[in-house]
């Protein structure tokens, strides 16, 4: 859970501060006035250690969608066969060859053994989603919690599906750049040379392709380490402003309006949607919670946009398909789904239908994708290298004239 400093005063009028976890700041907010505190400030804090923010980093990085598959899926099947829940996560974290894995296993073993809750001790590992940490919390609650993580792992495997057919899309036209990339800067920077040098010994006077190759290739030589610290500088102020929220926004905005990737993406990011949705209203959340749970989710600053006009709307007292609808952003399939599931009381089984359908759809765009991007790169790379030779050789024709004469 993130981290809010706050400035608060207590009945008796003294000024408090300090810094506390919390789902939100809304959250924060709201549990400071039940219990009778007036609230001056409630902001982010960012005094975490730099140490532990890197070592929580490398740690989240570590820890992949088929890990939490393995974990979830052996630790519902152990608590069905009646196992204890802290024995079960102590014999996972011993079984775990993953170092990584197995220090998180501890850390939850140990927050339990402490006092906390399962979710509460998923929670303060900071790994875990706040739709899985709700769902468990759920679970709990209920004390069906072995149920609610066999729905989870089922979660988990859609998620992971869409995950490995994006890459598998996105491998080979990723490989076609980067091998255009290199093929060119290998022709500017050592055959291109070799050419100047002859043109140069017989002093022809070269056509304007050529002066012009001539000139790349003599200002890549040149300047090479400008390039690349200029590359390099760029990668890294991209990387330290692409979560700022305008940033995202335009960057989200620009994903959705790609050609070929653009429509596929938006697919991708539906289907989360729904399938988030769906499990959090079967597990029995209410669906304003959900639909602020599944938000979080869609991880595109555009649909997450649209859904902080829908939840409005919904607390506002309209129907969820009509403030999808008011968004103009979700497609008619999930407002009528969901108009359905909303009269006859499966909203869950709806959203899951539209899940499955985005799924499929996933599946059919990402095939599509790579038949439709090979033609398309092999004809610009061809283009690049084709007007890199013809820069080359059209001297040629008038060295022979040189010759000649």
């Amino acid at each position: 859970m993130p981290l809010f400093s706050y400035r608060i005063v207590d009945t008796h009028g003294r000024k408090l501060q300090g810094e506390i976890e919390a789902e939100s700041r809304e959250k924060l907010v709201e549990n400071f006035q039940k219990q009778g505190f007036t609230v001056l400030s409630v902001k982010p804090s960012s005094s975490r250690s730099f140490a532990s923010s890197i070592s929580l980093f490398f740690l989240q990085n570590k820890i992949k969608t088929s890990d939490l598959l393995v974990v979830f899926s052996q630790l519902a099947a152990m608590l069905e066969a009646g196992i204890p829940l802290i024995d079960a996560l102590k014999s996972l974290a011993e079984e775990s060859e993953k170092k990584s894995l197995k220090k998180i296993l501890n850390m939850v073993t140990q927050n339990i053994s402490q006092g906390d809750t399962f979710a509460n001790a998923l929670a303060k590992t900071k790994i875990f989603t706040p739709l899985v940490i709700n769902l468990v919390k759920t679970g709990e609650a209920s004390g069906h919690l072995d149920i609610t993580l066999r729905q989870l792992v089922k979660y988990l495997e859609d998620v992971h599906g869409l995950k490995q057919q994006i890459k598998s899309a996105l491998t080979y036209p990723v490989f076609l750049i980067l091998f255009a990339i290199t093929a060119v800067i290998f022709m500017l920077t050592t055959i291109v040379p070799i050419f100047a040098k002859i043109y140069a010994r017989f002093k022809v006077p070269l056509p304007l392709p050529t002066r012009i190759l001539l000139y790349i290739s003599d200002s890549l030589k040149q300047h090479i380490g400008i390039f690349l610290i200029m590359s390099i500088s760029l990668v890294i102020l991209f990387l330290m402003v692409r979560n700022t929220k305008k940033v995202r926004l335009v960057l989200d905005r620009l994903k959705l309006k790609l050609p070929l990737i653009g429509p596929l993406i938006k697919k991708v990011t539906l289907a989360r949607f729904a399938a988030s949705f769906s499990i959090l209203i079967k597990s029995g959340i209410p669906a304003i919670a959900a639909l602020k749970l599944a938000r979080e989710i869609v991880r595109n600053k555009v649909i997450e946009m649209a859904l902080n006009e829908a939840i409005f709307a919904v607390e506002q007292g309209d129907s969820l398909a009509d403030a999808l609808k008011k968004t103009k952003v979700f497609p008619e399939l999930i407002i009528q789904m969901t108009s359905t599931g909303e009269k006859t009381g499966m909203l869950d089984v709806m959203l899951e239908k539209v899940a499955r359908f985005y799924d499929d759809q996933v599946k059919l765009a990402a095939k599509n994708l790579t038949t439709m991007i090979e033609p398309v790169m092999i004809i610009i790379l061809g283009g690049i290298i084709g007007f890199i030779l013809l820069s080359i050789f059209l001297p040629i024709f008038k060295l022979g004239q040189v010759v000649r004469g």
